[in-house]
């Protein structure tokens, strides 16, 4: 998530918090944890982005088979930069 988050920092994660809003969350992709931007679409869909530039948007559709395993863990509620 650079430039966003860099190494070190601490961000505090909501796990009962609903992820309907747009927001950084933590997510687990194929049962590997990771930090990401989340865009909540009308259209049901979930845009799974990263911040810096090197990787790609990735679009989780739940209505579509062969789906990536994807589940929201919490939304981050408080950053704490090193």
């Amino acid at each position: 998530m650079e430039p966003t988050l860099q190494e070190g920092d601490l961000i505090v994660i909501d796990t009962s918090y609903s992820h309907t809003v747009d927001g950084i969350y933590a997510i687990n992709i194929n049962n590997e944890v990771f930090i990401k931007r989340l865009q909540f679409n009308l259209n049901g869909t979930i845009e799974i982005i990263s911040d810096n530039p090197r990787y790609k948007t990735q679009i989780y559709n739940p209505n579509e088979n062969n789906q990536i395993h994807f589940n929201v863990i919490g939304r981050k509620i408080i950053l704490i930069q090193r």
